[in-house]
C-alpha cells in the first residue's frame, strides 16, 4: 500500500474520503507559545505592582491636560467661593476625579468608600465642619491618623479642585468604611457659575 494512500482516514462524505494531513510541528510550538506567553503577559501586566494600572495611568493624563484648562480660573484661594465654583463646573470635575485616583484613592477607595482612611461619601467627618476644612485638611493633613500634609506635594489649584471633588462625594452613603466623627450640616448648595464672575 502506498504511503497516499495510507493517510487516507476511514471518513468518507459523498465519496470523498477525508486525507489526513496533520498540522506541522511549528503550528503546534506557535500555538502552546501563544498561550505561555499569554499567561506571562496577565500575570505581569494585569497583577504586577511594578506595571502601572491602566486606569491610574489614563487618569494622571487626563488630569494633566486638564490642569491646563485652570487658566481660565487663575490661582484659585481655599475659600468657600472658590471651591464652590468648581465643584459647580461640571467640565472640572473629570480632573478632579483623575487627581483623586491618582493620590487619594489608595486610602479612601476609588469611588470614596473607605479603606484604611475614612468614608468620604457619608455625613459624618472627624475635621470638617465647612467647607474650608476640607481645602486645611487637604493642605495639612492628619499626621496622627497617617495622613500626609498634602500641600507641598500639590499646588494650590489642585488642592482646591479636589476640595470640590469631595464635595461631590459627599451623599453618597456608599458602603465601606462605617461612619467615623460627627454628622455635620449640610454644605451650601453646589451651583454652577461663569468664569466671568470670578474677580
Amino acid at each position: 500500500m502506498s504511503e497516499s494512500k495510507s493517510r487516507l482516514m476511514d471518513h468518507e462524505y459523498d465519496g470523498i474520503r477525508e486525507y489526513d494531513n496533520p498540522t506541522p510541528g511549528w503550528w503546534h510550538w506557535l500555538f502552546w507559545g501563544s498561550i505561555v506567553f499569554a499567561i506571562g503577559y496577565t500575570l505581569i501586566y494585569h497583577f504586577s505592582v511594578f506595571t502601572p494600572k491602566i486606569p491610574t495611568r489614563w487618569a494622571a493624563a487626563q488630569a494633566e491636560y486638564f490642569e491646563r484648562l485652570f487658566g481660565e480660573y487663575g490661582e484659585l484661594e481655599g475659600s468657600e467661593a472658590d471651591i464652590l465654583l468648581i465643584a459647580g463646573d461640571e467640565n472640572m470635575m473629570p480632573v478632579a476625579n483623575g487627581l483623586y485616583q491618582v493620590n487619594c484613592a489608595a486610602c479612601h477607595g476609588a469611588s470614596g468608600e473607605g479603606v484604611t482612611g475614612p468614608n468620604l461619601t457619608d455625613d459624618s467627618y472627624l475635621h470638617v465642619a465647612e467647607v474650608e476644612d476640607l481645602f486645611d485638611v487637604i493642605s495639612e493633613g492628619v499626621v496622627a491618623k497617617g495622613m500626609p500634609a498634602w500641600g507641598n506635594r500639590l499646588n494650590q489649584n489642585q488642592r482646591v479642585l479636589l476640595s470640590a471633588y469631595l464635595m461631590n462625594l459627599r451623599g453618597q452613603n456608599l458602603a465601606g468604611r462605617t461612619a467615623e466623627g460627627e454628622q455635620i450640616a449640610p454644605f451650601p448648595a453646589i451651583g454652577a457659575q461663569d468664569v466671568s464672575e470670578l474677580d
